[in-house]
């Protein structure tokens, strides 16, 4: 089938197709929707409890967002190398759980006096937070097939956009009627949902490891790639082994989990001086783990709470030779590329850290309340964000193939949109005017958000991705950061007007869009990316189906997730 010809197939219905057709990325999608919706309740009132506790200091407001990104730049290490090492969907498991024990205690801050709690226990709400984000974003490619990416990336978005628009109007009618507690008590509860989703999808591929075990027949599974060789299962010792494992929990050519990796099928008693293309392990995209011996599959696993813990600590030689790795990867020459898709949010977040003190600040403007009081012109424009969220991927995917060109530079159209969005932002004269400007801006930076992912997804291998993820957030959040202290900085230090500070905005807009339509035409020759080891592993699948329909069975990490 044409590159075209599958473009064409991504309508509305290839959304639903996929979250109908694929039960592991359906549960774990609907842990994030739920969790997000959550989400968008505890933010508008953080930034109104804020508000009210410490008055309108545009610093204060700013400190909210710095220390909600803070722990992901801090932790990123610790984040990556959890989830390429341990259980990713316990990773998920643990983190919404503690994240759910901190913001239940966001009810305890009543008085000004107080306020310094609020931060800390933030800070000990996005630290969970920071170990959810790499896991969550590292186990879409383990559990969906690489010609759905873009679908299940652009999904995940919606989780957050579709959410937005209806649950930040929602947060801010909330927050105005029953007020800040009862959306605190509600975030927490869907942290225990989304921690549920989580622990059901282990659940899923557990039962699913079983019953491939169960209906594999050892008598049907022989294939004719390497001549005289034999196949058996993972736990009959082999001479030389190749292995293509299942859906696992994390991994990478260090992992020591074998145990959660599901069902493999072992090419074994390779005959010497055969293919050498034969005989090296075959990385699976998909599995979340790499292939490994039997001895390294009845390894005791750590549990997941001494995995985090060790992770934090980086007292252990496992987790600095992983960090190593990531660096020596990220730094090689031919993969420069791959640094620069980590930039992308980056250089984003320089043009909307400060959004959201601009947001604050005209929802307290006369004019802007035509609708009701500042809260719900809050939750106005927050909705007005997540419904520009929607928009801009779905019209996008329509006219952007997914290849690394194309999403180059649909990713440099986008920070054109910032420009424009900021620009009539400054010349807004009522709500009216207020909300289309947002949506503008908003659309452009949610294609950079999904097409930045989507980027990392298809050309990192899979047992970096946790850690390449980390990586970009921790850029993201020192860019954002940095955003957010200068657009304090202009309103209590130097005393700009709001409308000046969206001037400003622009302008550095203007100058990320030029540098990103320069890079997306210097690597617009260079084609598609060409990522490592994937051709020999597409190589090896496609053998595996044309030899065998059990064998297919028992290796397609993809379609053993299909409900």
């Amino acid at each position: 089938m044409s590159e075209q010809t599958e473009h064409e197939k991504q309508t509305l219905k290839s959304y639903y197709e996929l979250l109908r057709d694929n039960k592991c990325f359906r549960i774990i999608w609907i842990g994030e929707v739920i969790n997000n919706c959550g989400g968008w309740f505890n933010y508008v009132a953080t930034l109104t409890v804020v508000e009210r506790l410490a008055g309108e200091r545009g610093l204060l407001v700013s400190l909210v967002l710095i220390v909600r990104m803070l722990p992901s730049l801090l932790l990123f290490p610790a984040a990556g190398v959890a989830a390429d090492r341990y259980s990713r969907e316990m990773v998920l498991v643990v983190s919404n759980v503690a994240a759910a024990c901190s913001v239940i205690c966001f009810t305890f801050v009543q008085r000004p006096q107080d306020v310094w709690a609020l931060y800390v226990l933030l800070f000990m709400q996005f630290s969970a937070n920071s170990f959810y984000d790499p896991a969550r974003r590292a186990i879409t490619p383990t559990i969906v097939s690489s010609n759905k990416l873009p679908l299940a990336t652009t999904l995940d978005s919606f989780a957050w956009s579709l959410v937005g628009a209806v649950g930040a109007s929602l947060g801010g009618f909330a927050v105005s009627h029953v007020g800040p507690n009862i959306c605190f008590v509600l975030d927490a509860i869907t942290y225990i949902i989304a921690a549920f989703c989580a622990f059901s999808l282990k659940g899923m591929l557990a039962e699913l490891k079983m019953k491939q075990e169960s209906d594999v027949d050892v008598e049907a599974l022989h294939v004719a790639v390497p001549q005289k060789a034999t196949v058996e299962l993972v736990d009959q010792p082999p001479k030389t082994t190749v292995s293509v494992a299942l859906h696992g929990d994390a991994g990478d050519l260090h992992s020591r989990g074998g145990g959660e990796s599901g069902a493999a099928v072992i090419y074994a008693d390779l005959e010497e001086g055969e293919d050498a293309e034969t005989e090296h392990l075959i990385q699976a995209r998909r599995d979340g783990h790499s292939s490994a011996s039997s001895s390294d599959a009845q390894a005791a696993a750590k549990s997941v709470d001494q995995g985090i813990w060790h992770a934090v600590t980086g007292g252990f030689k496992e987790e600095l030779a992983a960090l190593r790795e990531g660096a020596v990867y990220i730094s090689a020459p031919k993969n420069r590329d791959a640094a620069a898709f980590a930039l992308i949010k980056a250089s984003g977040a320089i043009v909307w850290g400060a959004s959201d003190i601009l947001q604050v600040r005209f929802s307290n403007l006369p004019s802007m309340q035509t609708l009701g009081d500042s809260s719900t012109t809050l939750g106005l424009l927050f909705a007005s964000i997540g419904l520009a969220c929607f928009i801009g991927p779905v019209v996008s995917n329509r006219i952007t193939p997914p290849r690394k060109p194309h999403l180059l530079r649909a990713c440099a159209a986008s920070f054109v949109l910032f420009f424009a969005g900021y620009l009539l932002m400054s010349v807004a004269p009522n709500i009216w005017a207020l909300v289309p400007s947002t949506i503008v801006r908003s659309m452009g930076s949610s294609v950079v958000w999904v097409y930045s992912t989507l980027l990392i997804q298809l050309r990192v291998p899979n047992e970096l991705q946790g850690r390449m993820m980390a990586l970009e957030m921790a850029a993201y959040v020192v860019a954002e950061s940095m955003s957010a202290v200068l657009g304090g900085m202009a309103f209590d230090l130097i005393g700009m007007s709001v409308r000046s500070v969206a001037l400003l905005m622009s302008g550095i807009a203007a100058v990320s869009a030029a540098l990103w339509v320069c890079y997306a035409a210097y690597q617009w020759p260079k084609g598609d990316i060409v990522r490592e080891g994937s051709a020999a592993e597409e190589e090896q699948e496609g053998l595996l189906r044309r030899e065998s329909s059990t064998c297919q069975e028992a290796a397609g990490s993809y379609e053993g997730c299909r409900s």
